[in-house]
């Protein structure tokens, strides 16, 4: 075999290539030869470099004239022959650069094609196999064959690769750095969760059993953490914090020895050396501050959901190994995986796979069900047949929609870019002297994706418009208000909320007269994880609350015994589990009171008498400002939907990786909806009913053992 990057077709695109490149990222005033001296590239011997500016009579062609100024024919007939690996092959793509039309070779690895002279920019035919490089050549006036020699790439994984910069908005200047070309790629990634996957200081906090609020010893020792040392994020350096439960790493090492929970497989996968099973703490550099950064994905050169979440299973990665066959690329020849055929820049290395347009690709983090990892406490089987809880099952519960059958994970949360941009590398900004080879062509609208990933966690900006709709049906009867009110999941391809399960959403309904909150006196009440300080049983002294301050509430619910028979993922829907293995219960709001006073024992004197009931909750007072959300709402009137992982103590909305079962699953499906009924005492005519839905980022109970902000935010209110 031939060297393998020696060919005349790769001699004869580099130096466009290179040239291009410089002219593109230049702007400042100077000529072509002061920027290829500026940079010392090195251009081969054998081919002179070739004016990228056709108005000058340069050897490159526009889309309608030749060498020397000559109209150039509407089409160019020209017979192309692609070689993989020497051998001639058929069912090879061959395309026109700008041009939708696909040519295929037939036995004998030839087909004749009819390039477009209309089209803008370089006039540029490319051959594509999932096995090698794109490439191609140039056509001229005169070309009426053209040879175009693949070469399959390496397909072993390069440990000695290291991740490059994709680069910051603010840095696009910078030509070595993702973000030099994909402007408004970079832009929309930068802003995402998936650019803070690793260095998450809450991630941090449950993988590591922290508390970093808690940064003194006094104040460590103060809210029952211990003060330890261990490893400072990002640099590895030892530090002190403060301990307040088991680690990861602490669990898994008893129960799946030589095992680190792989949380880095999805939260870290761009770390340097080997991939996969790294421990979270490794991330330093790029893979720390970058998380899920260009260079990751683009990396990935299949998908294969047997092998489990992340780049040690479902995520082939693949690194390129082959040296670069010309100075000023690298010390690898590039090899990029992406999302479209049309890329036959040298700098790119591009293999086409569609598996960035599909979901699949999604499902290879967003899926994941996992054994206990808690000594001695394996899942119920009984429960769980394959000894495996669900946590993520976001991909699953989209496969099961009617939405999966015309819409994508991408379409809604890579949306498309607006129509002036014209390709991923903003050929928009360049103008016309780069269309082709280096900067691509125009693609149609809708082509590009802005990489938003726009969900419950991105900014303002990016946020999906709620795909959650609130109706109430209200109805008097005597001095009482009834209220039905409905929450559908109407806009949503899975499950809401879905992901993370110690998220949750929450229903809270409330009535008034004028600006007068009216009491609950019955219907649905809001389940303990809606929140409380603290909460106690019938047979547990309702008058003693130590943790109970001036202006909180008690809220008391009464059990009826029977449990809500709701439709949710797997066997809480599908038949398998009864009302009572849903874990449910049907509790009834009875009513509140206010703390008046606290003595120093914890004695509490409310405003009122105690109602009866079964179960209490302490809540803190309600927020006085219009529009606030309340941190803790158990027991008042409402709802709430949420996976509720359970620990073998008993706790409820636990870090998947202590718990060993999931209590509950209610969470609202595709095209679903759910029910709920609250009654109120009315003290007017027409009085209104609110509701009022919260997306919850997780429980209030971890967020005070952590010391964290709660992550509340409205996504639906409707007053009737």
């Amino acid at each position: 075999m031939p060297p393998p990057y020696g060919s005349t077709v790769m001699r004869s695109i580099y130096p466009i290539l290179i040239l291009s490149l410089i002219v593109a990222c230049g702007g400042d005033g100077k000529t072509n030869a002061d920027i290829v001296t500026d940079t010392g590239a090195n251009l081969p011997d054998s081919d002179p470099p070739i004016d990228t500016n056709t108005s000058d009579g340069g050897d490159s062609l526009d889309s309608s004239e030749g060498d020397e100024g000559t109209t150039l024919p509407p089409e160019i007939a020209v017979t192309v022959f692609v070689l993989l690996d020497d051998v001639p092959t058929e069912d090879i793509t061959v395309m026109q650069g700008g041009n939708p039309t696909r040519w295929a070779t037939d036995a004998e690895g030839k087909v004749i094609t009819q390039v477009d002279t209309s089209v803008p920019g370089d006039l540029f035919l490319m051959a594509i196999h999932p096995d090698a490089r794109v490439l191609g050549d140039f056509v001229y006036p005169n070309t009426t064959e053209l040879t175009i020699s693949l070469v399959s790439f390496d397909t072993s994984d390069n440990p000695d690769y290291i991740f490059k910069d994709p680069g910051v908005p603010w840095e696009s200047h910078v030509i070595e750095k993702c973000a030099h070309c994909h402007l408004t790629i970079a832009d929309t990634w930068y802003d995402t969760a998936h650019r803070t996957s690793a260095k998450n200081p809450i991630l941090h906090d449950i993988y590591s059993g922290t508390a970093k609020a808690f940064d003194t010893e006094s104040l460590c020792l103060e809210r029952g953490g211990s003060w330890v040392e261990g490893k400072e994020p990002g640099t590895g350096a030892a530090i002190m914090h403060c301990q307040v439960s088991t680690t990861v790493t602490g669990l898994t090492a008893i129960s799946s020895p030589g095992s680190n929970g792989n949380c880095a497989d999805c939260h870290a996968p761009g770390i340097d050396g080997e991939i996969g099973q790294r421990d979270l703490l490794d991330a330093e550099g790029y893979g720390y501050e970058y998380g899920v950064h260009c260079e990751v994905c683009h990396h990935v050169e299949s998908v294969d959901l047997a092998g489990g979440p992340g780049v040690s299973g479902s995520l082939k990665i693949l690194r390129p190994s082959e040296p670069a066959p010309y100075p000023g690329m690298g010390e690898f020849f590039p090899l990029t995986f992406c999302p479209d055929e049309d890329v036959p820049n040298l700098y790119m290395g591009c293999v086409p796979r569609g598996h960035f347009r599909e979901s699949v690709f999604c499902a290879g983090c967003h899926e994941l069900n996992q054994p206990s990892f808690v000594p001695e406490a394996p899942v119920d089987e009984a429960r769980w047949p394959d000894g495996k809880i669900p946590v993520h099952t976001t991909y699953t519960e989209w496969g099961g929609s009617s939405v999966a059958e015309f819409m994508s994970c991408q379409a809604c949360h890579m949306p498309s870019a607006d129509a002036e941009v014209t390709n991923t590398a903003d050929l928009q900004f360049f103008g016309e002297a780069n269309t082709g080879v280096t900067g691509g062509w125009p693609r149609p609208p809708g082509n590009v994706r802005l990489h938003t990933w726009s969900g419950p966690r991105s900014l303002e900006a990016y946020k999906l418009a709620s795909p959650l709709n609130i109706a109430i049906e209200k109805s008097s009867d005597d001095d009482q208000i009834s209220a039905a009110v409905t929450v559908s999941n109407s806009g949503a391809g899975h499950a809401m909320p879905t992901g993370e399960p110690l998220r949750s959403l929450i229903l809270w309904v409330e009535a008034f007269c004028g600006t007068d909150k009216l009491q609950a006196v019955a219907g649905d009440a809001i389940p303990d994880f809606g929140g409380s300080v603290a909460s106690k049983s019938s047979d547990e002294d309702w008058s003693l609350w130590p943790k109970a301050t001036s202006g909180m509430i008690v809220t008391v619910v009464s059990a009826t015994g029977e449990f809500h028979d709701y439709e949710g993922y797997g066997p809480f829907g599908d038949g398998t589990f009864s009302a009572a293995e849903k874990g449910m219960p049907i509790e009834h709001v009875v009513g509140s009171v206010t703390v008046v006073s606290v003595s120093s024992e914890g004695l509490v004197t409310f405003d009122q008498a105690l109602p009866e009931g079964d179960k209490a909750y302490l809540l803190r007072s309600l927020p006085t400002d219009e529009g606030a959300v309340p941190m803790t709402l158990a027991g008042h009137s409402g709802f709430a939907f949420a996976r509720v992982l359970t620990a073998p103590s008993g706790l409820r909305m636990v870090p998947h990786f202590v718990a060993n079962d999931v209590a509950s699953d209610n969470r609202i499906g595709p095209q679903k909806n759910w029910t709920s009924n609250h009654v109120f005492q009315a003290t007017c005519d027409e009085p209104t009913i609110s509701a009022t839905l919260i997306n919850r980022a997780y429980p209030y109970w971890l967020a005070q053992e952590r010391g964290w902000d709660m992550r509340d935010a409205i996504i639906a209110n409707t007053t009737e």
